[in-house]
């Protein structure tokens, strides 16, 4: 008796994971690529410095890939350069709060890892600040969202993070 009231659920579950969303690779004109699902638009207009600009507006979480040759740059260590694009993020807030660095691997590149929070205009925003370190260039991947959706937001950020490559 049991098994015929969990058997039509058993058969209702693999349905529900097949119907999450579509992914959409893009590839920025330098060369990284990035996974992101199709329900979200491709913008230009988020940073005045994004190589791939995405949001997801109905939801509030946005992302972008920002990619510099290594060999015009003086902070040619991983290390230095996630230190002073990290220093710049954290500037452009309000009671900046800062946790990391993760050390990680994406897409076989050696990557550091910050969790930033902090008041942008008269709300506290947290950002997912990813930078790797690629043959030729650094990469910088940046999700955000409002506080009050880190905990809704967050998980895909980070997956849509897990996605990059060189």
């Amino acid at each position: 008796m049991r098994i015929k009231r969990l058997l039509p659920a058993l058969l209702v579950l693999p349905l529900f994971f097949a119907c999450g969303p579509k992914w959409k690779e893009y590839r920025s004109p330098k060369g990284p690529l990035l996974s992101i699902p199709e329900t979200w638009q491709q913008v230009d207009n988020l940073v005045d410095y994004g190589d791939l600009q995405f949001q997801d507006e109905g939801y509030r979480r946005y992302f972008i890939v920002y990619s510099e040759d290594r060999a015009n740059l003086e902070r040619k260590t991983l290390e230095r350069y996630a230190k002073f694009v990290r220093d710049g993020v954290r500037d452009g807030l309000r009671l900046a709060e800062l946790v990391g660095p993760k050390t990680m691997t994406l897409g076989g590149m050696k990557a550091l890892q910050y969790e930033t929070g902090g008041l942008a205009g008269d709300e506290k925003y947290y950002y997912l600040h990813t930078v790797v370190e690629g043959r030729t260039q650094f990469h910088q991947l940046i999700g955000w969202t409002p506080a009050s959706l880190k905990s809704e937001n967050w998980p895909l950020l980070e997956k849509i993070t897990e996605t990059f490559r060189e």
